[in-house]
């Protein structure tokens, strides 16, 4: 008997004018004829007797069970990541054994014992021993972690006067790591928060290791400033318009000063400009005037906030036509 077959007939064919009686009933469906079914393993005696002489022969039959199972085995619950896109589920085949997957969408075969899959969900498998119909059904789960870290680089900086070095990125996260391009001028590649004291654009790549995503790149702009100042004023200009030197104004190399007053005075003192706009410049006009060639005198003056001091400068030009 098997879990397919739970009974099999027990005996042989009656003969016509003998009878039959069959120990013990328990799990017998018919004590009293010659086949019957038994359900239940152990050992059945059959006394026959002629009825036409009141002769008994007896005979004794072992009926046994076979309804051990195989033992079914979906494998450990899996999580699908950036780096692992399909699993093996399962475990090794056993001979005399087979395999039935439900659901079958989305697994490589669904009858064999370690099917590849790539995609989510709970996949049963159903194992049945050949020998005796006997199965059995385990299940695995497969999840998805495909979730991207955010790379975060750091709002772009200007240098302050005096130049201190400037922390790129953000605070690191425990189970990513960094990786810095565009990396002259900072203190390291492979860190959350890199110094820097070199103006540039940096970009950064995070990687969530547990998973293997990686983050889009993100960027973060370094700006200089020239803390030094320093004011050219130029010694000729021609304001005639043909676009080329027609106005007279300050050559800035400075990006750290305040308070700027540009003026420019006759040869008798009289004040013909006068601005606290560098980009502005004089034309060569007073009042619609025309100004006629001649030498011209300016003065400068600022505060260099780096210093904490006001600066004042003199010199001539000419005016050219």
């Amino acid at each position: 008997m098997t879990c397919t077959t739970p009974s099999k007939p027990i005996g042989t064919s009656a003969i016509i004018g003998n009878t039959y009686l069959w120990s013990p009933i328990a799990g017998l469906s018919n004590s009293s004829i010659a086949q019957p079914n038994a359900s239940n393993a152990g050992t059945y005696t059959v006394t026959v007797t002629k009825t036409s002489n009141g002769c008994t022969q007896t005979d004794a039959v072992v009926a046994t069970r076979d309804t051990s199972y195989p033992i079914a085995n979906a494998g450990i619950d899996q999580i699908l990541t950036c780096t692992k896109t399909a699993a093996i589920i399962g475990t090794a085949a056993i001979a005399g054994n087979t395999y039935s997957w439900s659901p079958s969408v989305g697994l490589s075969n669904a009858n064999i014992s370690t099917p590849n899959t790539g995609s989510t969900g709970t996949f049963a498998v159903t194992v049945t021993k050949t020998s005796n119909g006997c199965q059995s059904t385990d299940a695995v789960t497969i999840t998805r972690d495909t979730v991207r870290p955010i790379a975060e680089a750091g709002d772009s900086m200007t240098f302050d006067c005096p130049h201190v070095p400037l922390v790129l990125g953000s605070t690191s996260v425990p189970g990513f790591s960094y990786h810095w391009t565009n990396v002259a001028g900072i203190s390291a590649t492979d860190i959350a928060q890199p110094t820097t004291d070199t103006a540039g654009s940096y970009v950064l790549i995070v990687t969530n290791t547990i998973n293997g995503c990686i983050s889009r790149p993100d960027t973060v702009k370094i700006n200089w400033i020239n803390c030094d100042c320093e004011f050219l004023v130029p010694s000729a200009f021609s304001p005639n318009g043909d676009g080329i030197n027609d106005a007279l104004r300050p050559l800035r190399f400075c990006d750290n000063y305040s308070n700027l007053e540009f003026s420019i005075f006759n040869r008798w003192g009289g004040l013909v400009y006068k601005s606290n706009d560098i980009i502005e410049g004089w034309n060569g006009f007073l009042r619609s005037e025309e100004q006629q060639v001649d030498s011209y005198i300016w003065t400068l003056s600022y505060y260099d906030i780096l210093h904490k001091q006001k600066i004042f400068k003199k010199g001539t030009v000419t005016l050219l036509k």
